[in-house]
């Protein structure tokens, strides 16, 4: 008897399911949603105080996805006829399962002819009070679960186009009045942790605070990134035009990758160009931001009434690679930059100052690290200010071959004159040599200092008049080019020829020395030197000359004494030359120095030196003797000697 009731009632429920399932089936197929815009419309008028009209047909479909499309809809403003909204065509579409577990899948957004006003007024009442204070009514807490209930949600957008859509801005609170109209947007997938193409047009005009007009026109790929609330825009390309605000004309274009994290905007690979055509007024900025995670932060005002602008302007980098926004803005001009130093520029290379006149400028950088062409420098600080065509650098300080340099300096547009001040301590000279002057003379640790002047239109003219002084300290270096322990152990071969050697200068050859100094005094171009003092185990060398930087030659002798030395050193090889000066002439260009040691004149001093020693050391025997100072155990006393047995010894040992 149970067994028949129960498969009663299951076979009744079964049939009631299917008669649902069909009114439901017939409901779908033949609910008219046209019928109900009096309900809309009567509603909006009783809890709004808004006409509300619907001219065009609504559609509505609810399986598989739960899509609507109205057209032809206007609302007016609350209590008023004035027009608050219309749309001339709006479709969504929304998937109807994936509602279940949670996630909110739109298959379409569209939207076409949607205007739309938005109105505060001085005493803070906007016009959209009435549509959203059921929302601010609701309370905190209600705002808060809402929050947390959406952040649960995933949404997953299909594709989105927009056309025609335009937003009229009254705000008298803010004193802001203007339109926005977004001409076109569009949109490939929108999800989480997917990138989509993207692209827009639109404009911006003003006529409060000031009459501007703005333009975008851009595309990029757009990823999102729910969990960690991020964006990042890639392969992006932003053409900006600006008239307004005091400037006539403005064009820009953006290029790179853009993201927000949620806290910080970060750039790669970001690239600016564009022109401006400023006619009066003031621009104020403050930005904080990265450049491929490198933060930065910049501020200041740009005046662009008057004849010259004037710009004040401070900058922070954690890292600033001119090289890399230089090459962004021109590839080939940077490509030139980048493998040329100043000190290897063509002679009639023009010098271009006019530039300096253009605008007039107080300046302040900072970075952690900077680098401009060959230049890599540390803790780097500038102080400058620009009036008038005259630069005036007062501070320019960093750590920069292993060392730290302060220096100041000045141009000036009208003369042409220039001017510098370095002071570098604990450097490298090695690699500072070769990023200031191209050159690869010199190895040591040491300090710098120079102070130059000069002026001229060209490179070649600079040179020429480069005046001032320099002085250069050096500990446990090299001179590159010769190897004057290697010549001088040679001695006897040269002297046996009397012929002077001459070697041209290669860069594998090198003198050690544990300390060198040196001074040099610069007028027309040209540097005089005479205190050279080098100092080796075996060597003391000084000398005196000329180094004429404007044709790039140089004129100079130095003169080489050999010392006591260990064996180990070369000091047994080079014991006939014990105390003989010996002169080493270098002429040449800079690029091919000639070494030329003379030995013409070594062997009669080499002889006079031997004759005075031993001659001193037997003076010395006699005055013992004679005071009665007992002689060495084991010496003998001396077999007479005359000078001319001397000689004829010593050049025995010399030729031989």
């Amino acid at each position: 008897m149970t067994r028949n009731w129960t498969g009663r009632i299951a076979i009744a429920l079964g049939i009631l399911v299917l008669l649902l399932l069909a009114a439901a089936a017939v409901l779908i197929a033949t609910f008219d949603a046209n019928r109900y815009k009096t309900v809309a419309i009567d509603w909006m008028k009783t809890e709004h105080q808004r006409t509300l009209a619907i001219d065009g047909p609504i559609e509505l479909a609810f399986f598989p996805r739960l899509a609507v499309k109205v057209s032809a809809l206007r609302l007016s403003e609350a209590g008023r006829d004035d027009e608050f909204a219309a749309v001339e065509e709006a479709a969504l579409a929304v998937r109807v399962m994936p509602l279940l577990s949670n996630k909110l899948v739109i298959d379409r957004i569209s939207a076409r002819g949607v205007h739309a006003t938005y109105a505060r007024d001085a005493e803070g009442v906007r016009n959209i009070d009435d549509l959203v204070t059921g929302k601010a009514k609701a309370g905190e807490d209600v705002g808060e679960d809402a929050g947390a209930s959406a952040g649960a949600m995933r949404f997953d957008v299909s594709a989105v186009q927009f056309d025609d859509l335009r937003l009229r801005v009254r705000d008298e609170l803010a004193d802001v009045d203007g339109e926005v109209v977004l001409l076109s947007f569009s949109s490939g997938r929108l999800a989480n942790k997917v990138e989509s193409p993207l692209s827009l047009r639109a404009t911006v005009r003003l006529t409060r605070p000031q009459a501007v007009e703005l333009a975008l026109d851009g595309s990029m790929t757009l990823g999102l990134d729910l969990d960690e609330r991020a964006i990042a825009m890639s392969a992006l390309k932003l053409g900006v035009e600006s008239t307004g605000a005091g400037v006539d004309a403005v064009s820009l274009v953006l290029e790179g990758a853009l993201a927000w994290d949620g806290s910080t905007v970060r750039a790669s690979s970001l690239a600016a160009h564009g022109s401006a055509d400023a006619d009066t007024g003031m621009v104020q900025w403050k930005l904080n931001g990265a450049l491929d995670t490198n933060h930065f932060h910049t501020s200041g005002q740009a005046t662009l009434g008057g004849t010259v602008p004037h710009i004040k302007a401070s900058a922070r980098f954690d890292s600033l690679d001119l090289n890399q926004l230089l090459a962004a803005v021109r590839p080939a001009a940077a490509d030139t930059m980048m493998t040329t130093s100043a000190a290897t520029e063509p002679a009639d290379t023009p010098l271009q100052l006019n530039g300096l006149q253009a605008v007039n400028a107080e300046l302040a950088l900072e970075a952690g690290a900077l680098v401009f062409r060959q230049y890599k420098v540390a803790d780097a600080r500038l102080i400058a200010t620009l009036d008038k065509g005259v630069l005036r650098v007062s501070t320019l300080s960093g750590r920069a071959w292993g060392g730290s340099f302060a220096g100041s300096g000045s141009a000036d547009a009208s003369t042409g004159g220039i001017a510098a001040k370095l002071d570098a301590r604990g450097v490298d000279v090695n690699p500072l040599l070769k990023d200031v002057a191209g050159k690869d003379l010199l190895e040591g640790r040491g300090n710098v200092s120079a102070e130059l002047a000069s002026s001229g239109s060209t490179i070649s003219a600079l040179r020429s008049r480069l005046g001032g002084r320099a002085v250069l300290q050096l500990r446990d270096g090299a001179i590159k080019g010769i190897n004057l322990a290697r010549a001088l152990r040679q001695a006897k071969a040269a002297l046996s020829r009397q012929q002077d050697a001459i070697a041209r200068a290669q860069a594998s050859e090198r003198t050690d020395f544990s300390e060198l100094s040196i001074s040099a005094r610069i007028a027309d171009g040209v540097a005089y030197s005479d205190d050279l003092d080098i100092k080796s185990p075996f060597l003391r060398i000084g000398g005196e000359g000329r180094f004429d930087i404007g044709r790039g030659r140089i004129d100079y002798e130095a003169r080489a004494t050999v010392i006591a030395s260990s064996a180990g050193q070369g000091g047994a090889e080079l014991e006939a030359l014990r105390g003989v000066s010996i002169p080493v002439a270098l002429s040449g260009p800079f690029d091919a120095i000639d070494w030329k040691i003379q030995w013409s004149s070594v062997a009669a001093a080499a002889v006079r030196q031997k004759l005075k020693d031993e001659l001193s050391e037997r003076l010395s025997e006699k005055l013992g003797t004679r005071l009665g100072l007992p002689a060495a155990a084991g010496d003998q006393a001396p077999a007479p000697v005359t000078p001319q047995d001397l000689l004829r010894d010593r050049l025995r040992g010399l030729l031989r």
